[in-house]
């Protein structure tokens, strides 16, 4: 537990690193003091009525509150069980350091945070409904300021909210925002599946992650107006499975009312990685107790956490798990997140071209080489750099067939062809990038998300939602490091990755977070270093875009163009410059889209907008 002192000193770090390198975060139990301790006059406390009184401390300009439970522990009997309501708690919570991070299927790489040296991590609990805050310093009550709350991604198997690159402090203190993250049960723990758990109230336990997040969003509806919050203004941001999750919410009838606007920032819903049905979710729930040789919930519930945790990464090592799954090492089955007729009734594609819409309006952006993280694709990374002999070839083929050998018999053949290698200029902009490799992550990326966020985008416009469309096109200047952490091709020097933003790569420009975000053995090593030179004007744009969209529906920034709605063009966040495209597609990037959405749930036809 941190000292009553550092509660309330000023420029405080919240955080403390244990002999081994990882932060002291505790469970929120650990940090509850008695009614009457007594508390230096520096200290930042808050009164929550019907939560209880918390105490926070400052760093720079912002107040924090960190590892605030917003819901029971998950443990016993209520593990694949909906998060319960915490109620009141018992004396003062020590709201100080962070809560630990979720037990997940992920390395401590996707566990750290800016405030504390390279290398420094959180350990896991499966006790770690926790909820952290952040606020300008000298925040009143009365303050009514906007929300922006962040989701992070992780592929529903690992994640943590005191990852790195989401630290609040900047969006806080420099936007006048209260700033909000928090942990969700992932993989197995937070998306279980069963019969046994079904129920008119919180169906089957498919989707207990995403009721997790639910929860949280209604703690802050409840508590955020003593830290000075707006309820009635909330925004929701998330990335990758963060986005997805954010998309779902978008129409779930169990966040109405829980906030107002949304960004995606690389997950929309709409595509290959929308919501499993339901039966896929109760049948790899089955197999999931078959290898542990469990009957019933009870069994798996006697289990440690780590081990559910990080059964989705046995299938890397299980063949047969492969083959009779038709799984492969980098197509992570088992996040949940499956239909489960409480929290999403239908696929969302359905529901979005139907159903109620619960934001007012949405931000829709991806990356430039999206949905490609070459660690992945073990197999293949190092094949498809050129296009000489039958590389290239094999690389697609391999590729292809694990997405369904069943669904897309002809398909490798397909992109082979759509995707011809040698690359034309247009697709490869001059990048002396390998050219086999550009295209294979190009095919990908269009496939996982680039075409699924133009329909996504087009839908909405039919219905009367405004949206905005953007790309995030920055290539890494560490192309060193990022080649050997495998992020991205190798590169001779950073312009030779112009355009090539690996997915995630927006994150820490959104939240102003690069210094000691990571170090060389991170995914996130392609941008440790402070910005310099374009960067600075990018990071700006694309943060008063998106704190002023979350605040009140329009993108606005003096760092750069009016970004219009979608149906007239949408941003491209590059080097050197912000630039506004138009909104006419090219008949290649036309054919390519309706060729790929013939393939999502539901098919798609062909779209007006932007590709």
């Amino acid at each position: 537990m941190l000292s009553l002192f550092a509660i309330g000193c000023a420029h405080s770090p919240y955080y403390k690193v244990d002999k081994d390198g990882y932060i002291t975060a505790s469970k929120w139990k650990d940090r509850m003091l008695p009614v009457n301790t007594n508390f230096p006059p520096s200290a930042i406390s808050v009164e929550v009525p019907d939560y209880g009184k918390v105490l926070g401390g400052t760093i720079e300009n912002a107040e924090f509150f960190l590892g605030m439970p917003y819901a029971k522990s998950p443990l016993g009997s209520l593990r694949f069980m909906p998060a319960q309501d915490i109620g009141q708690l018992t004396g003062t919570l020590n709201a100080s350091e962070f809560c630990p991070s979720v037990v997940g299927a992920s390395d401590v790489r996707q566990m750290r945070t800016t405030t504390i040296p390279n290398d420094a991590k959180v350990r896991a609990d499966e006790d770690a409904l926790c909820l952290n805050l952040w606020r300008p310093k000298g925040t009143a009550a009365s303050a009514n300021l906007p929300i922006m709350v962040f989701i992070y991604g992780g592929g529903f198997v690992s994640g943590s909210s005191t990852n790195a690159w989401y630290d609040g402090k900047n969006l806080a203190q420099n936007y006048g925002r209260v700033m909000a993250t928090f942990n969700y049960r992932v993989g197995p723990l937070g998306f279980f599946s069963s019969p046994d758990l079904l129920s008119e109230t919180s169906g089957n336990g498919g989707a207990n992650g995403l009721m997790d997040q639910v929860k949280a969003l209604k703690w802050i509806q409840s508590n955020a107006p003593a830290f000075g919050g707006d309820a009635g203004n909330v925004g929701l941001f998330g990335e990758s499975a963060g986005a997805l999750s954010v998309c779902s919410h978008v129409v779930s009838p169990q966040s109405a009312g829980l906030f107002k606007r949304a960004i995606l920032e690389s997950g929309a819903c709409n595509g290959p990685w929308s919501v499993g049905e339901k039966t896929d979710g109760l049948a790899i729930s089955s197999l999931l107790m078959s290898n542990f040789n469990c009957t019933d919930v009870a069994c798996l519930r006697s289990l440690p956490s780590s081990e559910l945790a990080y059964w989705p990464f046995s299938f890397e090592y299980n063949q047969s798990l492969q083959t009779s799954w038709k799984l492969n090492p980098y197509d992570w089955q088992f996040p949940g997140y499956w239909v489960d007729e409480f929290f999403l009734p239908a696929q969302q594609y359905e529901l979005y071209n139907t159903g109620t819409i619960n934001a007012e309006a949405m931000m829709v952006v991806e990356n430039s080489m999206d949905g490609f993280l070459s660690f992945l694709y073990p197999y293949v990374y190092d094949q498809p750099t050129n296009c000489s002999g039958s590389t290239y070839k094999d690389a697609q083929h391999y590729h292809w067939q694990y997405e369904d050998s069943t669904k897309y018999p002809k398909i490798a053949a397909q992109v082979e062809e759509l995707y011809a290698c040698p690359v034309d200029a247009e697709n490869q902009s001059g990048t002396p990038v390998g050219k086999g490799l550009w295209q294979f992550a190009a095919s990908d990326r269009d496939y996982a998300l680039h075409c699924s966020s133009v329909v996504l985008a087009d839908v909405l416009t039919k219905r009367g939602v405004p949206v905005y469309r953007g790309t995030f096109s920055v290539g890494p200047r560490r192309y060193d490091q990022a080649c050997i952490d495998g992020m991205i091709p190798c590169c001779q020097d950073a312009q030779s990755c112009y355009g090539w933003a690996s997915h995630g790569a927006e994150i820490p420009f959104v939240f102003n977070t690069t210094e000691n975000a990571c170090d060389s053995e991170s995914i996130c090593g392609q941008f440790v270093d402070p910005f310099t030179g374009d960067e600075p004007a990018i990071v700006q744009y694309m943060q008063d875009s998106w704190a002023s969209f979350l605040a009140t529906g329009t993108p606005v920034s003096s760092a750069g163009p009016t970004w219009p709605e979608a149906s007239k063009g949408m941003a491209n966040f590059t080097n050197p410059a912000v630039k506004i495209e138009p909104s006419e597609i090219s008949p290649r990037l036309s054919t390519i889209c309706q060729y790929w959405t013939q393939y999502y749930p539901g098919g798609a036809g062909p779209t007006s907008l932007v590709v």
